[in-house]
């Protein structure tokens, strides 16, 4: 059996060892009962450290794939119980037999390697990554996402991205007015997906102004919303002396909502409420935004730019870019 081994790669080589025995195992090409190569050969064929082919056979021996026999070696196991079997091995089945065909039709292996970079780059996201430092809006923003959306969704801030910047199917999102933030990011990661808020009118859109004597409470997890919430009430016609803004703390201590007519929240802190309590939510992300989400989950295109030209050319809700 041929093995490849990298050493630039980001997979070590002990990970690279066992995988690549266990598809020998699962393809056949490695028998049941055969004999495998002696640490000290492995590691002088491949000019390997022996220490790292013993890790490699201590795994597959954990993992049920080989068996030690004392004074003779490591041999492939003659019967792996399905019991010992793991839910990965139906995809390594399926590897496995496309690197036989790819084999046998003669590709080198660096070839279909930069293939397979170039279709996970072209093939649509499976999951999202929120890139928002602040933790409580990074938290209204993937509620916002998930309700919208079938995406499955992660958050980071952007000195954790580094850990999600090279998963294959993975597309970074974060707000537009994060975009010198992403700038200054230093190592390799995909086009940013950037996201804007919703804008005044947008947020305002068929509300109408509560009479003079209904009380509003602004409830939030996120300080910043009371500021938001408190600019938009007020333009809509709210009294300034019937608003009432609540700090995180303080509404989860009184707990009493019977004053007033109407709770103001976003997205997130709306499921934390009792469901006696009238709400209002205001969501912050634009409803272009969120709609451009739902198309890229659905394999469509997201438009790098709005096609409108001259004076009344709108702002784009998401742009997609490549920091230099």
């Amino acid at each position: 059996m041929r093995i490849w081994l990298s050493k630039k790669s980001d997979v070590s080589v002990r990970e690279q060892l066992v995988a690549q025995i266990i598809l020998g195992i699962i393809s056949q090409e490695l028998k049941p009962g055969q004999k495998l190569p002696s640490t000290r050969e492995l590691a002088r064929r491949y000019q390997i450290h022996p220490n790292t082919v013993n890790a490699a056979y201590r795994e597959l021996l954990q993992r049920h794939w080989v068996e030690f026999r004392k004074g003779s070696g490591v041999f492939v196991r003659l019967v792996v119980e399905a019991s010992a079997l793991e839910p990965a091995n139906e995809l390594d089945q399926l590897i496995s037999e496309f690197l036989g065909r790819v084999r046998q039709s003669g590709f080198a292996l660096r070839e279909v390697q930069n293939r397979l970079e170039h279709w996970f780059d072209i093939h649509p996201p499976d999951h999202l990554v929120v890139v928002e430092n602040d933790q409580s809006l990074r938290t209204i923003l993937l509620t916002e996402i998930q309700d919208a959306t079938d995406f499955t969704c992660n958050g980071c801030s952007f000195g954790e991205f580094s850990r999600f910047a090279a998963q294959a199917g993975c597309a970074p999102v974060t707000l537009y007015s994060r975009v010198e933030q992403v700038g200054r990011l230093t190592f390799t990661h995909p086009e940013f997906l950037f996201l804007h808020t919703r804008s005044m009118a947008e947020a305002l859109a068929g509300e109408r102004p509560p009479s003079p004597e209904t009380l509003v409470g602004v409830i939030s997890i996120w300080p910043e919303f009371l500021k938001w919430a408190h600019t938009l009430l007020t333009a809509a016609g709210v009294d300034e002396q019937a608003l009432s803004l609540i700090p995180h703390a303080d509404w989860v201590r009184q707990g009493n909502f019977r004053p007033y007519g109407f709770v103001v929240t976003e997205s997130y802190t709306a499921k934390m409420l009792p469901p006696e309590v009238p709400i209002k939510v205001f969501r912050m992300l634009s409803d272009e935004s969120l709609e451009r989400l739902r198309r890229l989950h659905e394999g469509g295109e997201a438009p790098h730019h709005d096609t409108q030209e001259g004076p009344s050319r709108s702002v784009p809700t998401a742009e997609r870019i490549r920091p230099k």
